[in-house]
């Protein structure tokens, strides 16, 4: 008589997320992770970064200027007059402060704004140079009404210190 034998199947299901190992612990499947994700960052983000910190600042110094020249009314152009500013400038100055603050804080049209602000210092700081140099010290009309003090050298230093910040802003 003949033998009939039945074969027997069986199935097997293994997980997308875990197998488990003959140990029988769970085993995760490796992170899709860069190797180089602990690594630090590359000169250029570094410069990139340095860039974006150097232009909010100078954004935010222009907008507090630009904010603060508006706040004073009729002080701040008073000011800026015995300062020697040309006259046609002085309605525009504080328009032109906070449009390239924001400008620069967004991060829009950093270049650009960057070397607009630079050209802004650049003239602000030979008016100042010249008063000076003139022996002349007028109050100051940087800040509007919170900069009353009258001009010094430490005025031109600021200057420069926000002129490097521009400088940063753009090559960076």
């Amino acid at each position: 008589m003949p033998c009939s034998t039945t074969t027997r199947r069986t199935t097997t299901t293994t997980s997308t997320r875990f197998s488990a190992p003959r140990s029988g612990a769970p085993r995760v499947r490796a992170s899709k992770r860069s190797p180089h994700a602990n690594a630090p960052p590359s000169t250029s983000e570094a410069l990139s970064s340095l860039a974006v910190v150097a232009s909010v600042l100078l954004g935010v110094t222009f907008l507090v200027a630009g904010g603060s020249k508006i706040a004073a009314g009729d002080q701040w152009p008073e000011q800026a007059r015995g300062l020697g500013a040309p006259v046609l400038v002085i309605p525009v100055l504080p328009w032109l402060e906070i449009a390239l603050g924001a400008v620069l804080v967004v991060q829009v049209s950093r270049v650009p704004a960057a070397v607009i602000a630079l050209a802004v210092l650049a003239a602000m700081t030979a008016l100042v140079v010249r008063r000076l140099a003139q022996d002349e010290h007028p109050p100051c009309a940087c800040f509007g009404a919170w900069s009353a003090k009258p001009l010094g050298w430490g005025h031109v230093v600021r200057n420069g210190l926000l002129m490097v910040l521009a400088v940063v802003a753009v090559v960076a």
